[in-house]
């Protein structure tokens, strides 16, 4: 989810309907109240309509184009943007099993670690870059994405023994063997074929876990690098934003592989629509929306 790009209208509404918290009354629609005021005084005195609508037009024109409003609009939305992702997260962290949630946890500290680090060692801006910040998100939603897919797999496929099938598999061709009614035969033969299908999706899960968990792996070894280069360096980005960015290719290298093994990844799709931004920010939304309120 790119961050929204506003225009000026967009400050326009924020600035009409912008509440400011008053002692006592909570927050308070100001410009709706001084639309209030403006009407009242215009029903006794009607000239006051043309004065009362140059106020407003000029009240919102200068608030509209003020860099400081605009900076606190802006953190608004990214909060809520914020909030979104972290809603988002957190009912597909629901549906994962206890070691699954654990290994997400771990991951997320690492991401966190490497701009924390960052951030402590550099003496030039201190804030990571936003492009690479996208990137490690982006890096934490494959993480759970794949952790959510492998419980799919483990819960749907995984829920009996590949040995216990074939021992089944052995017999039934045995039986098949010993059988002289061609009716049974038949029906022996279509019950091999049904069980050799899902000995055929064992196998096939088998070797889709061991991708996801190699996939797993790699991810938790990037940034355990990532977390080794950002505590070398003292100064600017440099090496950090080059490793970041080679990450990015490899990620998206997954991305690839998930879209096109639909019958695992398909029906995760619309749930993971991305690159997500509202998991790590580093940047300063939190100050800014105590600029006007």
């Amino acid at each position: 989810m790119a961050r929204e790009k506003l225009g000026f209208m967009d400050y326009v509404k924020e600035a009409f309907n912008l509440k400011v918290k008053v002692p006592a009354m909570g927050k308070v629609p100001v410009n709706w109240l001084g639309l209030t005021g403006i009407g009242v005084v215009s029903f006794f005195f009607p000239p006051f309509l043309l004065i009362g609508t140059g106020m407003e037009l000029g009240y919102l024109y200068l608030l509209s184009t003020s860099p400081r409003f605009q900076k606190y609009v802006q953190a608004v939305r990214n909060s809520k943007t914020k909030e979104q992702w972290e809603e988002k997260k957190n009912r597909i962290l629901a549906r994962l099993s206890g070691p699954s949630k654990a290994k997400y946890d771990e991951l997320e500290a690492k991401c966190r670690k490497v701009v924390s680090i960052y951030e402590a060692a550099s003496l030039e801006t201190g804030r990571l870059d936003t492009s690479r910040v996208i990137i490690l998100n982006q890096i934490l939603w494959t993480a759970l994405r794949l952790l959510l897919s492998r419980g799919i797999i483990v819960r749907n496929i995984k829920n009996e023994s590949k040995e216990e099938l074939q021992k089944k598999i052995e017999k039934m061709e045995q039986n098949l063997k010993n059988e002289s009614s061609q009716r049974l035969q038949k029906t022996l033969q279509s019950t091999i074929e049904i069980m050799n299908k899902r000995l055929q999706n064992i196998e096939a899960a088998d070797e889709k876990l061991k991708s996801i968990d190699l996939e797993l792996m790699r991810i938790e070894e990037q940034l355990e690098l990532l977390s080794n280069v950002a505590a070398m360096e003292g100064q600017g980005e440099g090496t950090l934003s080059e490793k970041i960015d080679s990450i990015a290719t490899s990620i998206n290298e997954t991305d690839e592989w998930m879209k096109t093994d639909r019958e695992l990844f398909g029906a995760l799709e619309e749930e993971f629509e991305g690159p997500p931004e509202g998991i790590i920010d580093p940047g300063s939304a939190s100050a800014g929306q105590n600029e006007i309120i």
